[in-house]
């Protein structure tokens, strides 16, 4: 598909870099690399190896990528870094380096700085620092049925307890019933002897008693009379 935004960029591109004779310069110096190419961008220019930004072309300067890995070797090597006004006034810091002069004139120098700017942009990048997981098919499971739930169970009454004086009066009667359904025991035949000639004796001493009596009171009137 033919975009004419992406061929208007391009246009663009070409035409600032033919009136930039530094950055036909450098994509001819840097050329020992691969196919490297420049896009305008900032007043600046971008430098691109295989779709990866590795340099910056500010102001005449050469400015190459670096990283935690390598920005001690810029460092020793008295490089600094490209600055650029930032919000309220103040300056901003870019991970691009500059590089020793003499590596200019060098083209196995050159070289050599420009890989190692070229992996630094390769590890920061996003896609190489956190690779993206496959999305992985995720497997519905069914739901699970739901549980029948038990009948719920009637609530029995419990019976209201009886009074406790009705309770009483049912003990009474029936301690009553027992007395009765209870049989009397029978005396022997030597008790009921024994018991009826007491009974015999008690009136014998009952009648005796009375009779002593009468015959000594008559026996008293009479002396009375014989005085």
């Amino acid at each position: 598909m033919f975009d004419k935004r992406d061929y208007v960029d391009q246009y663009l591109s070409v035409k600032t870099i033919m009136s930039n004779p530094f950055v036909e310069e450098t994509l001819e110096k840097l050329s020992i690399l691969g196919n490297v190419t420049a896009r305008a961008m900032f007043g600046g220019h971008g430098l691109y190896l295989d779709g990866v930004m590795f340099g910056l072309v500010a102001e005449d300067v050469l400015y190459l990528k670096v990283d935690d890995q390598t920005i001690s070797k810029f460092q020793a090597a008295g490089g600094r870094p490209f600055t650029y006004d930032g919000k309220e006034g103040a300056p901003a810091v870019m991970s691009y380096w500059t590089f020793p002069s003499e590596v200019w004139e060098s083209p196995e120098d050159l070289k050599e700085w420009g890989e190692i700017a070229y992996q630094a942009a390769v590890r920061s990048k996003p896609e190489a620092a956190a690779p993206k997981p496959e999305p992985v098919a995720k497997t519905v499971s069914p739901a699970p049925q739901a549980k029948k739930s038990a009948p719920k169970k009637k609530a029995t009454k419990k019976k209201a307890k009886p009074a406790k004086k009705k309770a009483k009066v049912k003990v009474a009667k029936k301690k009553a019933k027992a007395k009765k359904s209870k049989p009397t025991p029978k005396k022997s035949k030597k008790a009921v002897k024994k018991s009826s000639k007491k009974l015999v004796s008690k009136k014998k001493s009952i009648k005796k008693k009375p009779v002593k009596k009468a015959k000594a009171k008559k026996a008293a009137k009479k002396k009375k009379r014989s005085k």
